[in-house]
């Protein structure tokens, strides 16, 4: 009996020390795009399919087919629904696209457009930015009143897109 204990305890440290604790990797999660955020629903406007309407914003890729009371949105290659304005965005399998939304899927050419790494995006953002910093630095804040809100209007819309590149 003394035996068996005295291996059993000379064994069990031995047996703890081979035990690996496995985590497995959180799944990567789908990429979707980031709730529009306004304060009120934007205006409509009719495109050349009929029950298809645009938005008014400055969002590209986002239609409203009012038989279906949908809002659908093209981003990163693939057709997203919302159930309502302001409201998650979720992805669907492209056989499910309406039909309706096959004209307003952008051209290859217009894909290609839009694959500026993001990167890329903040180095046109930082380069903006510096050359709005070296104006006032040049100008050492004696702007005329007009000079002056143009640069906010600039530095107010750099923040904007610098913010947009940072969600998700």
């Amino acid at each position: 009996m003394r035996v068996a204990r005295a291996t059993a305890a000379l064994l069990l440290p031995a047996l703890l020390a081979c035990i690996q604790v496995v985590q497995r990797p959180e799944p990567e999660r789908e990429k979707v795009p980031a709730r529009i955020q306004a304060e009120t629903d934007p205006e409509l406007i009719a495109t050349q399919v009929p029950g298809v309407m645009a938005t008014s914003l400055d969002v590209p890729d986002v239609y409203y087919i009012e038989e279906r009371e949908r809002w659908y949105r093209y981003a990163w290659g693939q057709w997203f629904v919302a159930y309502s304005w302001g409201g998650h965005w979720f992805p669907f399998p492209p056989e499910q696209t309406p039909p309706e939304l096959a004209r307003f899927e952008p051209t290859p050419e217009l894909k290609q457009e839009r694959k500026l790494t993001r990167e890329e995006k903040l180095a046109e953002l930082e380069r903006q930015l510096r050359e709005i910093e070296a104006q006032e630095a040049r100008d050492r804040g004696e702007l005329p009143a007009a000079g002056a809100g143009e640069r906010d209007d600039a530095l107010e819309r750099l923040d904007r897109e610098l913010e947009e590149l940072e969600e998700p």
